[in-house]
């Protein structure tokens, strides 16, 4: 049987041991020996790991610069560069002048008067209408008393009369011309003479010719 006393004295064992092995573990990857851990005077391990530690650092010295001219090189800044703006006072602003205007309307006029933009005098007027022809005129025809078909249209063909100018639509010398050429074509026999009466046209026939 295990007495009491020797079971405290097993758990402060194991204590001190914990304590210890949590105070002086490894610190930065440096490596602790075993004695150093289980020393039974810890301030004077406490102590000499600060030395050693404070041995094994290194003093921190700044390398010195190569020196270099800096003349000729561009200066290159990181941030943008505010640039300053005019702010016009109240002395710089002119103020509004009606004659000024009027002036400089009446020097843009005559820069664009030019002689290009007067008015031709002589010029034709473009809107006027043209002189109406009459066919026999536009197309400039030939006549001729011997040409019975052409002369033919201008005579009706059931009363023989010749069409006037209302209906042929001829000016006035073609009109005449034409109904020269037609009792010349009569006289000649190129044209037969067919006459009857207009108020006789609508009566009716007394028997059948053809049977």
């Amino acid at each position: 049987m295990v007495s009491v006393a020797e079971v405290a004295r097993l758990s402060c064992r194991l204590n001190n041991f914990l304590t210890i092995n949590r105070l002086f573990r490894p610190v930065l990857g440096q490596s602790v020996s075993r004695c150093e851990q289980f020393s039974t005077n810890p301030e004077e391990a406490i102590i000499k790991k600060q030395d050693r530690m404070a041995a094994d650092v290194v003093p921190f010295k700044p390398l010195p610069l190569p020196k270099r001219s800096w003349k000729g090189r561009v200066k290159v800044s990181t941030y943008s560069v505010r640039q300053k703006t005019h702010k016009p006072t109240k002395a710089e602003t002119p103020a509004f002048n009606i004659e000024e205007v009027e002036t400089i309307l009446k020097e843009m006029e005559k820069e664009l008067v030019s002689e290009n933009d007067q008015p031709v005098p002589n010029m034709p007027n473009p809107y006027v209408e043209k002189d109406k022809k009459c066919i026999i005129c536009q197309y400039n025809i030939d006549l001729n008393y011997k040409n019975a078909r052409l002369l033919s249209q201008f005579v009706s063909p059931f009363s023989g009369r010749i069409y006037g100018r209302q209906i042929t639509g001829l000016c006035i010398p073609m009109q005449r011309e034409i109904a020269r050429l037609i009792k010349c074509a009569r006289k000649t026999g190129f044209m037969s003479v067919y006459y009857k009466k207009a108020d006789y046209l609508a009566d009716p026939k007394l028997f059948n010719p053809f049977k």
